[in-house]
């Protein structure tokens, strides 16, 4: 988990990124670090959760776009998560992804 919480630290702008949750969540969105009611929250704008990976060779299938099988729901805007909800996260190519996040 240190290597995860440091890396969503050092995230002070948005990108764009797919992040695993707690409880099998997975979303892809541009995401950036705040201050919460809280305290520091992990928000995703224009979130998509990502249903069906639709990949071979694992999630990393998707730092390009999404795949023809990969199936992508409408989710909340924006997700504001706790960053000890964070299991992994890692970028993705935001012109690849663009047309398919939510709405602005």
């Amino acid at each position: 988990m240190k290597g995860t919480e440091q890396e969503m630290g050092s995230i002070m702008n948005e990108q764009c990124r797919i992040v695993v949750c707690h409880r099998r969540w997975i979303f892809v969105g541009l995401v950036s670090r705040e201050d919460g009611p809280a305290g520091p929250e992990i928000v995703i704008r224009r979130a998509k959760n990502i249903r069906r990976w639709g990949t071979k060779n694992g999630l990393g299938e998707l730092a390009n776009g999404p795949l023809e099988e990969t199936v992508l729901d409408a989710a909340p805007q924006p997700v504001c998560l706790h960053p000890l909800q964070i299991i992994w996260s890692g970028p993705v190519d935001l012109k690849k992804w663009e047309k398919h996040l939510g709405p602005a």
